[in-house]
């Protein structure tokens, strides 16, 4: 069981002992090209063999109280003796070169520390300039305590990390008494497109203030194909430099330093070929330390970056002439958190039908559709259980059809907000340049006919929903519990033929609804904005909203009405709703009940379920209590119930995660909508009307530059 190990130590499953930081030291010792300091670690077989001996184990279990166990655990370490094997191992290593008489700097190693997963990075404790070995066993076990640190708790918390059993190891390393320093990352990492930029911060002296926080830094980009150096200089009015006593003090920086460049060229394009050298040995973008003393380039850590894409998302030996782009804009709305395959393989195949229909449409050729046809079965993708668009197969989609550019108004339908790298908006370029060519009277051919059926909106959706809630209301009627395995499937491809692949109408709408929604942005952005997209979006976000008449409101406006007549209908209903759930949800089940019997010969005018059946016997009751001046409380709840059934039968697939196939709906389980109800009563925050004149006035007087518009 090693206490100490080491640069010469087997590496398999060394971080497991010696912590995250160690074992990127242990890799980068590995690398020929990687100068790296002297270095030695005390693993987590000591720091167990610390906490047994003193007895610790019930003080390191952490509750509720994080401020208090920190506290509590950094004194119970300061005051505890180290293991007699790991003095002996301590000895022997810092009475001997290349530690003996030499400065070392003692650096936390957490087992958890630095992982591609997540990153602790500068959240424990770090010792600079420590000699002697009492100096030095004193910052190991302020390192140890570190780990329980109230912020580091907090973050493993935050992580979904356990609180308990948390281990701690230790780096010794040969401080470099850096010139300058700084960080350094194998790609840019606000360029998450980029794959031939890295990025490098530089500092005089030590890093320490870089990594901290206190130091502003010179920049350099260099092109690692080119390896052109573009540089950003600051004026540079303090430094970290070696204490007298120990550790590290802030200084000014000399005069005739301020506002010269902290590296040379040359200096940055060393630091560009190593991390590029390292990212391609580790497999892994890298976030990189390094320093500079006596001319030479000292390497002191390395961490895989975490949120940019491995180095494999820009290898075109196997994915082709063109990355492949994902993006969760929008769509994580839908489909948010892990989704089931059975969810994607569904929603994979509907955007691959209703964008077969939308390039038909839109006039493509229907032998084009079909040579185009793999890249519509893959509209989506699935990667670790999250759903993302494949972008550049939507681009490829997009470059298609013959009415002009369309992606840029798509972009901002679909949420896409960041700019493409100028590589690879290249190679988008090149997409388009590959796409059927059409003549003008195609173009006039086929918006013509979009402008037709846009004309005819209206008709079109009512025929639309004639359809839908036709196939809806046998839906509801259908006990599918009773049908076999084989009559389950011929009803599923049943409403993928009656009902997904009769969505012209919807890809009209969102076609109309997408150009007017980019021209809008367009033309607030160039007439009243200056340019200005943020400002641009508030102003459109404010142009747009208090239309009135918007679908997806109903909802909330039917619960506010619901609330609303509770709370007025005497003091009685409210005290029952509002504590008695359990009748509550027995006479909602009762009325989903006798609702789902009754669909089968109910139809509603629009063809639709009828959802009033007892509703009307209901009030027919409470107007007659009301009428004799008393309270029909029994009347009265069984108007709440076919109040909430109503809403349940129209809107009881409209909930979190609704387009999940795997979640429980309003109708299996209604508990959200009476706790939603509640919330209203209690709050009193019911009045549709209200809510409706707040809106109005924010459209009419509350949005940023609406004064411009007056004007214009």
């Amino acid at each position: 069981m090693a206490f100490v190990v080491d640069s010469s130590s087997e590496g398999a499953n060394l971080s497991s002992i010696a912590g995250g930081k160690a074992a990127n030291l242990w890799r980068l010792s590995q690398f020929v090209f990687c100068n790296v300091p002297p270095w030695f670690c005390v693993t987590t077989n000591a720091f167990d063999a610390f906490i047994e001996q003193s007895d610790l184990q019930s003080l390191l279990r952490v509750e509720n109280d994080l401020e208090g166990t920190a506290k509590a655990v950094e004194a119970a370490f300061d005051s505890s003796p180290l293991p007699k094997a790991l003095e002996s191992e301590l000895e022997a290593r810092l009475d001997c070169a290349p530690f003996a008489d030499r400065f070392v700097a003692v650096r936390s190693s957490g087992t958890d520390e630095d992982s591609a997963a997540h990153s602790f990075a500068g959240q424990f404790e770090t010792f600079l300039f420590q000699k002697g070995g009492e100096g030095i066993r004193a910052a190991l076990r302020k390192c140890w305590a570190s780990c329980f640190s109230a912020r580091v708790m907090q973050h493993r918390r935050d992580c979904g990390l356990p609180l308990s059993g948390v281990k701690m190891a230790v780096v010794v390393q040969v401080m470099v008494n850096s010139e300058y320093s700084g960080v350094a990352f194998s790609r840019h990492p606000l360029k998450p497109m980029s794959s031939n930029c890295s990025y490098i911060e530089a500092v005089y002296g030590l890093g320490e203030g870089l990594v901290g926080g206190e130091l502003s830094s010179d920049s350099y980009e260099v092109n690692c194909d080119t390896l052109k150096v573009a540089k950003t200089l600051i004026e540079k009015e303090h430094q970290f430099l070696q204490a007298k006593n120990g550790g590290v003090e802030k200084v000014p920086v000399a005069a005739d330093q301020k506002d010269k460049s902290v590296l040379t060229d040359e200096e940055a394009v060393e630091i560009c070929q190593l991390i590029t050298a390292l990212e391609r040995e580790l497999k892994r973008p890298q976030d990189f330390e390094y320093a500079f003393e006596g001319g030479t380039l000292y390497c002191l850590q390395t961490r895989p970056i975490v949120t940019l894409p491995p180095s494999c998302f820009f290898n075109l030996s196997s994915l082709g002439s063109l990355p492949i782009l994902w993006d969760n804009s929008n769509i994580v709305e839908s489909y948010s958190g892990v989704t089931t395959p059975l969810t994607f393989s569904f929603a994979s195949y509907a955007y691959a039908r209703v964008y077969t229909l939308s390039m038909l449409i839109a006039g493509v050729p229907a032998t084009v559709v079909e040579q185009y046809e793999p890249y519509l079965r893959n509209m989506l993708g699935y990667i670790r259980g999250n759903v993302y668009y494949n972008l550049l197969n939507w681009y490829r989609c997009l470059a298609c059809i013959p009415v002009g550019q369309t992606d840029k108004y798509m972009e901002t339908m679909m949420g896409v907000k960041q700019s493409l790298d100028a590589d690879l908006e290249e190679k988008v370029g090149q997409i388009g340049d590959t796409a059927p060519k059409y003549g003008l009277w195609t173009k006039t051919r086929v918006l013509a006919g979009i402008a037709y059926k846009v004309y005819r909106i209206d008709a079109l959706v009512e025929g639309f929903f004639e359809n839908f809630n036709r196939h809806y209301k046998a839906a509801l009627a259908t006990d599918f519990e009773k049908l076999s395995l084989i009559e389950q499937i011929d009803y599923h491809r049943s409403l993928m033929t009656n009902i997904i692949d009769k969505w012209e109408v919807p890809v009209y709408n969102d076609t109309y609804v997408m150009l007017f929604f980019g021209m809008l942005k367009k033309l607030v952005s160039s007439f009243l904005c200056d340019g200005d997209s943020d400002k641009a979006q508030s102003l459109q976000n404010d142009l747009l909203c208090g239309q009135g008449d918007v679908e997806s409101t109903k909802p909330t406006k039917m619960l506010m009405s619901i609330a609303e007549y509770i709370d007025t209908s005497g003091p009685a209903l409210r005290e029952w709703f509002l504590s008695e759930r359990d009748e509550l949800l027995h006479l909602v089940q009762h009325q989903l009940g006798v609702a789902s019997a009754s669909s089968r010969d109910s139809t509603s005018s629009d063809g639709g379920p009828r959802v009033r059946t007892r509703r009307s016997s209901a009030a027919s009751l409470n107007r007659r209590a009301n009428s004799e001046g008393g309270e029909d409380i029994e009347g009265q709840k069984v108007e709440v119930s076919c109040r909430i059934k109503t809403f349940l039968t129209l809107y009881g697939f409209r909930c979190v995660d609704e387009l999940k196939l795997e979640s429980s709906t309003l109708l299996d389980d209604p508990s959200f909508i009476l706790d939603t109800l509640c919330g209203y009563i209690r709050s009193g925050s019911y009045s549709v009307a209200a809510m409706e004149a707040r809106t109005r006035n924010q459209n009419e007087s509350g949005g940023i530059g609406l004064q411009d518009v007056a004007v214009l």
